[in-house]
């Protein structure tokens, strides 16, 4: 009995209270207050709405432009299959000394051998 008292407390005291009613004109002020507040939008009302939906674009497309930029930096050259076998297989200087087997003199063979070799840095060595 005693807990059955206890749940039904709150049942009892409201019973108790008298029901407050609104004065007379509270409803119309209420209506004239939501309808003044519905004409009175304010440019950070507009401003925040709309960065609701443009904050999410704007961040994608730039990570879409940083994720281009990245590839673009640090994707590796393009291999250049003939000039790395020539690299691997002459000299930088032999391909510009080359002599086509027609144009081979006495003259070409004796101005080749007097040439100063050329170093790797593109000098000629001193002798």
């Amino acid at each position: 009995m005693r807990e059955w008292r206890i749940l039904t407390l709150p049942q009892r005291i409201a019973r108790s209270i008298p029901v407050l009613e609104p004065p007379p004109c509270f409803y119309s002020r209420l209506r004239a207050r939501l309808e003044m507040q519905k004409q009175s939008i304010t440019i950070w009302q507009i401003i925040i709405g709309l960065s609701r939906q443009i904050v999410p674009a704007l961040a994608t497309v730039t990570l879409l432009i940083i994720s281009l930029f990245a590839y673009l930096e640090f994707r590796g050259p393009s291999p250049d299959l003939y000039q790395a076998y020539d690299s691997i297989f002459m000299s930088g200087d032999r391909a510009s000394r080359m002599v086509i087997a027609d144009d081979v003199t006495e003259e070409s063979v004796l101005h080749a051998l007097a040439e100063k070799p050329l170093l790797p840095d593109g000098n000629t060595a001193k002798k």
